[in-house]
């Protein structure tokens, strides 16, 4: 197949080479925490730096050990209340003594965690993309042994790869939504695709919350007849700074919304009878992480996110054994 052969015979070395060409003044240099850093750094090194995640070195044992996202710090000062009950104390913390936790305090999910080498090819980094990373950490060859280094490879960078190669990938990207099966109801049985969806009358800390019990990183807000009204995803905490970040989730989603983004958005959205290449351009060219698919009434059949693109390009769908991800 073309696109197999396309990914197969992209290096990673060359792809984060021709990153830097096609982007010269954007800085790429590794941002990172370790597992002695207080919370609050990793808050403030995402907010600064305007991005979701951020890799988690162990100075102890000289490696990357994950990646922390800023969902992870919002469900562990969330759930503070539950752990110091246990602890014998009646009530939360403050926000400020909850900050200088040390990151070591939140478990991260190492479990399928990889660093992996520059001579690797794209084809192995969608393999962990369908696994539900959503980045991945390359290796820098030119490093020192045990330093903290490397490059970070986010599903973005890959997709707009696909799509400056779409003219390769021709039977994939040109069959419609419906025919790839992204509507809820079309998902195969051994794994169930879930359409998660928040009242709008929720608050910004509920939304949040079932994101992360939930696994995912999006959900639709509907109103009372069930129709799309906008959307909350890990996004909207970027650049929050840490005096802000708590007060703010106490607020109803609609007004968090509003006042993190400062504009009022509407959701993008499509139908069942786009086609993939047109939700990929829309990605691309909105720079946004998903699109959602809504019958004629504004109702939502299914949503594609850039995991879900991905997937269609990968050697096995690993998706299909796994509730999505948006």
């Amino acid at each position: 197949m073309a696109h197999k052969t396309l990914l197969e015979s992209m290096k990673l070395g060359e792809f984060i080479n021709s990153l830097k060409t096609k982007n010269p003044n954007q800085n790429r240099s590794l941002q990172y925490v370790t597992k002695n850093n207080q919370i609050r750094d990793a808050v403030k090194k995402l907010s600064d730096n305007r991005i979701l995640s951020l890799p988690v070195w162990d100075e102890e044992a000289k490696k990357f050990v994950g990646f922390i996202s800023i969902i992870d710090i919002v469900n562990f000062c969330m759930e503070d209340g539950e752990r110091m009950q246990k602890r014998g104390r009646s009530s939360p913390r403050a926000p400020q003594e909850m900050f200088s936790d040390l990151l070591s305090e939140i478990t991260l999910d190492g479990s399928q965690f990889d660093v992996l080498e520059s001579d690797s090819n794209l084809e192995e980094v969608l393999r962990y993309f369908t696994l539900g990373w959503h980045r991945v950490l390359v290796a820098d060859p030119s490093a020192a042994e045990n330093t903290p280094s490397g490059f970070v490879i986010s599903q973005s960078d890959v997709l707009n790869f696909l799509h400056e190669n779409s003219n390769q990938v021709e039977s994939i990207v040109t069959k419609t939504l419906q025919e790839h099966g992204f509507l809820s109801h079309d998902a195969p049985s051994i794994g169930p695709k879930k359409l998660i969806t928040l009242s709008h009358k929720a608050s910004a800390v509920q939304g949040f919350r079932t994101l992360y019990n939930d696994h995912t990183n999006a959900v639709a807000v509907v109103d009372e007849n069930g129709k799309l009204v906008d959307n909350l995803s890990a996004t909207d905490l970027r650049g929050i700074p840490e005096e802000s970040i708590l007060s703010l989730l106490t607020l109803p989603v609609l007004t968090f919304l509003e006042h993190v983004r400062k504009v009022v958005r509407q959701p993008i959205t499509c139908t069942k009878r786009s086609t993939l290449k047109e939700v990929i351009d829309i990605l691309v060219e909105r720079r946004i992480h998903r699109v959602w698919i809504v019958d004629d009434l504004f109702h939502v059949e299914g949503v594609v996110s850039l995991t879900d693109v991905i997937c269609k390009f990968a050697p096995f769908d690993y998706k299909k054994l796994h509730s999505f991800k948006v």
